[in-house]
């Protein structure tokens, strides 16, 4: 399993788990499930630091 999708699986986890980040770690995922772009790469970046207070630190991901 790759960083990315070791990520994915962590939040959906975590979404399950605090429903306080629910609409947080669903636009995440939506993010990751859409077409590769600039924009949804610098999204994803800037969302990164709130996934990771909901998953955890020790998740690498790798951004393509």
């Amino acid at each position: 399993m790759n960083a990315a999708n070791q990520f994915e699986t962590d939040l959906r986890i975590a979404l399950s788990e605090n429903p306080t980040e629910k609409r947080r770690a669903r636009a995440i995922l939506k993010l990751l499930d859409a077409p590769p772009s600039r924009q949804r790469t610098k999204r994803l970046a800037r969302m990164e630091r709130t996934a990771r207070a909901a998953v955890g630190d020790g998740v690498k991901i790798d951004w393509e």
